[in-house]
């Protein structure tokens, strides 16, 4: 597995809270909203994740490309540098927000 794609590795999404969530309140899985949530929510967690990788294998071609014949002319005149991959160092950033559903009694 490549560098860029073992980034993102481990990160725990957000519907997983919601999720537990969801088991404490048996309630909740009847509410139609709720299921949509839960789908709008799969489906941003899973949109974010591709362009992540995307742009990662984008980024992972252009820095093979800098240091490669005959790129690496090109590279050196346009002072052209290599980019970061996305990737996240705040582990508060990698934790999925509290989601906390009110009891209706």
């Amino acid at each position: 597995m490549t560098e860029a794609r073992s980034r993102g590795l481990g990160r725990r999404p957000a519907s997983a809270g919601i999720l537990a969530d969801a088991e404490a309140y048996p309630a909740l899985h009847a509410e139609e909203g709720f299921t949509q949530l839960q789908g709008q929510l799969a489906g941003t967690e899973q949109g974010v994740a591709i362009a992540r990788q995307a742009y990662n294998d984008a980024v992972l071609k252009y820095n093979t490309a800098l240091q490669t014949f005959p790129w690496l002319f090109v590279a050196w005149l346009g002072s052209f540098e290599t980019l970061e991959f996305v990737h996240t160092e705040d582990p508060a950033a990698q934790q999925a927000p509290a989601v906390q559903f009110a009891s209706s009694s």
